[in-house]
């Protein structure tokens, strides 16, 4: 009798952890969004100045000054996320016309832009590839600083191993591009062509249009000081536009510490990025704080992480490279912060802020590591026109299987 009493109480008590656990984990939309903003936007508060939740909604301030005075300037409420998520989807221009006195006025009729997925076709999604940075050849690259020529000593006959990041970005988009397409997906990439920037057009080329006086000396620091951050404005303009399902931002990786990257290196890890970690100087101007606004309110985020965590599963299992830890680099450390998800971070990037919709901003191995240096320089495929290696299309497959995990 006293055994059975002693179940009958054991199993009470279960049944009362297991609701009050099950109650817990359905959030409402204020607990996701509070959720969403210590885990991705502001971990340690300090931008809560600018943004205030309630049980209606979001409401976001041009200053903490204006917070003290209650004088909002966006308020959408949480049964108008989807269609403001919608909005600024498909018209990210004009999505600023349609607050009246602050509040987010949605519209008659709105037609979502999404389509069904069946199985493992991508028929009907929307997908855009950024393929990083832009040279194509050395002279470019240097303008960059986005080239490594590094001397191996380890081999017999020191041989020299040159990479320009712009080239292998964009080899991985173009195959990324040609398999998405064969699922079914339609694909824009911000550029085509090596050299090409976001806006049509060589660097050489804009800088005889806008600055026809610089000479040669003066392109580097202009290319730093003015036309890389326009660039990269330019490729957000462009992916937001096109209104992807998804956005795919391709980088490789160097070893921070390996000075001057004149040698190869044993450092090796993979990460990815997604948006967040904002800091108080993104809140300047209405737009940025729209983006703030947009970050809190909608599911951006968590999907972001989904895919980055699928994508950096898929280098670890395909490229057997590690996932980063924060402890691997001074940027995980100082600049990210950490998610559930191995080897993914909230980075405050221009893209992963700027970018809207899910996307993953991928790092998928160290150019300088003495393995990878050797491998991303036998050349032995034909991209078109592109020389490439096969170690590049190991990194193009890892970004085609990530697209087709997240939406299983």
């Amino acid at each position: 009798m006293a055994n059975r009493y002693a179940l009958s109480l054991l199993s009470l008590l279960f049944l009362l952890v297991y609701n009050t656990t099950s109650a817990q984990s359905i959030l409402t939309p204020k607990g996701k969004a509070e959720q969403r903003i210590k885990t991705y936007i502001d971990h340690d508060g300090n931008l809560s100045g600018f943004y205030s939740l309630s049980d209606s909604g979001v409401t976001v301030f041009a200053s903490p000054a204006d917070k003290k005075a209650r004088k909002p300037e966006f308020f959408v409420r949480w049964t108008e996320a989807e269609v403001f998520n919608r909005m600024i989807r498909s018209q990210p221009d004009s999505i600023l016309t349609y607050f009246k006195k602050g509040k987010f006025i949605a519209p008659a009729q709105t037609v979502s832009n999404t389509t069904n997925f069946n199985g493992a076709v991508l028929k009907g999604k929307k997908i855009a590839l950024d393929p990083g940075h832009m040279a194509g050849d050395s002279l470019m690259a240097r303008i960059e600083g986005k080239c490594l020529f590094l001397r191996n000593d380890s081999a017999s006959n020191a041989e020299m191993l040159n990479l320009i990041e712009g080239q292998l970005t964009l080899a991985t988009a173009l195959m990324v591009k040609e398999e998405l397409e064969k699922l079914g997906a339609t694909v824009f990439m911000t550029r085509e062509k090596s050299n090409q920037s976001a806006f049509g057009i060589s660097y050489e080329e804009w800088l005889k249009k806008e600055v026809p006086e610089a000479g040669i000396s003066s392109a580097k620091k202009i290319f730093h000081e003015k036309f890389k951050t326009l660039e990269l404005l330019e490729r957000a303009k462009k992916i937001n536009a096109f209104g992807p399902d998804l956005s795919l931002i391709i980088h490789y990786n160097v070893d921070e510490t390996n000075t001057g990257w004149t040698r190869p290196g044993s450092k090796n890890f993979t990460m990815a990025f997604i948006g967040g970690n904002l800091i108080t100087k993104n809140m300047n101007g209405q737009r940025n704080r729209i983006e703030l606004l947009r970050m809190i309110i909608t599911d951006d985020l968590d999907n972001s992480e989904k895919l980055a965590g699928a994508l950096v599963e898929n280098f670890v299992l395909k490229l057997k490279v590690p996932a980063a830890t924060p402890k691997d680099a001074i940027y995980l450390r100082e600049e990210s912060l950490s998610t559930k998800s191995k080897g993914v971070y909230s980075r405050n990037l221009a893209l992963t802020r700027l970018v809207h919709g899910p996307l993953a901003y991928g790092e998928s191995l160290y150019q300088d590591n003495y393995l990878e240096c050797r491998s991303l320089c036998d050349c032995t495929i034909d991209v078109q026109g592109i020389k490439t290696s096969e170690r590049v299309r190991q990194v193009a497959d890892c970004y085609v299987k990530a697209v087709l995990d997240f939406y299983r």
